[in-house]
């Protein structure tokens, strides 16, 4: 109790001398003039930091900008490269596979031209799940309209030999 009693009187000398203060300023305006309103140096302070914060928040976003074109230079880089490098790969195994579709068409030519038939056929029916050009599909089926047609002849011929008993 002993300390709180210098504490009080220090708290009460204090609000006599605040609440003492003679010069009072009116509350209200005595002209019938609306007061003007000046800005006072702290809110222009408030208003160039404000203005400062908004500049450096738009030099921040133009760098970041910056760094992720930058970043992403390299990626869109290395995309590039692997899409150049997936068509060639494409193209290549394109130009294998219809190397490859010929080479067969030319073996059942040969095989058609040595009256091998069947042999031929077989070897276009070996075809069916490769891709063909447009020119290769055309040799393909008439191809295979030729056999029908020679292999159709041949059994023909073979019925007339059984039943006439052979002509020469």
């Amino acid at each position: 109790m002993k300390t709180l009693a210098p504490i009080v009187t220090l708290i009460a000398a204090i609000a006599m001398t605040t609440g003492c203060d003679s010069k009072k300023e009116p509350t209200v305006p005595t002209s019938p003039e609306t007061p003007k309103t000046s800005a006072s140096p702290a809110s222009s302070d408030a208003q160039k930091a404000l203005t400062d914060a908004a500049a450096d928040a738009q030099k921040t976003a133009a760098t970041a900008a910056t760094e992720v074109q930058k970043a992403a230079e390299p990626v869109k880089a290395a995309a590039q490269t692997a899409v150049a490098e997936t068509t060639k790969s494409a193209q290549s195994s394109v130009a294998t596979a219809t190397a490859k579709a010929q080479a067969t068409i030319d073996k059942a030519k040969a095989l058609v031209a040595d009256n091998k038939f069947q042999e031929g056929l077989t070897m276009l029916n070996g075809l069916a799940g490769m891709v063909l050009t447009p020119e290769q599909q055309k040799m393909v089926d008439d191809l295979k309209v030729t056999i029908q047609k020679a292999m159709s002849s041949k059994a023909g011929q073979a019925v007339g030999n059984i039943l006439g008993g052979g002509t020469k």
